[in-house]
């Protein structure tokens, strides 16, 4: 464990100066606006300001949280989920009953599960490579539980609270990491009860009819696409609404399938598997020609693509 930089609590200095951590390693010169307490308020190059708490953090996070503010990272960046999970550490122990601080380090622990989960992590014993999100979900699903709890009306907590069940229920199986079918099951039941609850809250937000609508169980498909359509209607740029409402429509319904994905191609039309799903539709009408336009298009756009190469 690593001291994150070294300050005398009261020492506050306008000019520019070079922050350290206690190893000697890493280093950075930036403008300190105040440091005062635990935390050091600096302003980076482009005028922007952080807040750096002065607690012992793991060596990869402080190197995440060095290059960061040398600029490196966007808000995408694993630095960047870090230091929100700090700042917000420190409002909540300033104030534990805090419920957007409990919100903001629930959705920054999201985040970095879902890193992890998009890229990827090797396990250091086994060398498997699965989609593990190192124990992140399950801080996520925590503090997101505890901000429920001091504000049952955060419908955007119960909202992120959802995305984590299913989420964790996405776990990718390996010789260390198995879940049942039983155990998904009532992880995405967990998560179809918190987004009705949010929708119930606030029933004016697209995100969650849509978040809502992947939840339905086979033979719901009308339940499904009438959350889609409602997400459509609050959001007519909703493109994916318009691409999974398109894939639930019943056979003999494929005019208004390939209408959705016609406006999903509008809205996106790099999206190789909304052409080869259109595709489909157009050879299901026996219109061959523009099944196969759309086919070409699909392979133009995603020629490694799994889908393609199972076809």
């Amino acid at each position: 464990m690593f001291a994150l930089f070294s300050f005398f609590s009261s020492y506050v200095q306008a000019d520019p100066i070079k922050l350290t951590d206690v190893s000697g390693k890493f280093s950075v010169t930036v403008e300190i606006v105040d440091v005062s307490g635990n935390s050091v308020r600096f302003k980076r190059p482009d005028g922007t300001t952080g807040l750096v708490p002065i607690i012992k953090i793991d060596k990869d996070s402080l190197l995440r949280i060095v290059n960061e503010l040398l600029g490196r990272f966007d808000e995408k960046s694993l630095a960047h989920h870090d230091i929100k999970i700090l700042e917000s550490t420190m409002a909540i122990t300033a104030s534990p009953t805090n419920a957007a601080a409990y919100f903001i380090r629930g959705s920054a622990h999201y985040a970095k599960g879902s890193y992890y989960k998009q890229n990827g992590w090797e396990d250091p014993i086994t060398g498997e490579h699965s989609y593990l999100t190192r124990g992140e979900t399950e801080k996520a699903i925590a503090d997101l539980t505890k901000a429920i709890e001091l504000d049952p009306k955060h419908s955007d907590a119960y909202a992120e609270r959802a995305r984590a069940y299913k989420q964790k229920s996405f776990v990718k199986e390996t010789r260390k990491v198995t879940i049942s079918a039983v155990d998904r099951d009532k992880l995405e039941q967990k998560a179809f009860v918190d987004l009705t609850k949010a929708i119930e809250l606030n029933p004016k937000i697209a995100s969650y009819y849509f978040l809502r609508g992947t939840l339905w169980s086979p033979g719901e498909e009308e339940k499904a696409i009438a959350d889609f359509t409602k997400a459509i209607e609050l959001n007519p740029k909703y493109v994916f609404s318009y691409f999974l409402r398109g894939m639930l429509w019943s056979p003999g319904e494929e005019e208004k399938a390939i209408a959705d994905f016609t406006k999903a191609i509008e809205l996106n039309p790099e999206n190789g598997e909304v052409y080869l799903s259109r595709s489909r539709a157009y050879k299901s009408l026996g219109k061959n020609k523009e099944a196969k336009a759309d086919f070409d298009k699909a392979v133009e756009l995603d020629a490694e693509s799994l889908i393609l190469r199972c076809l």
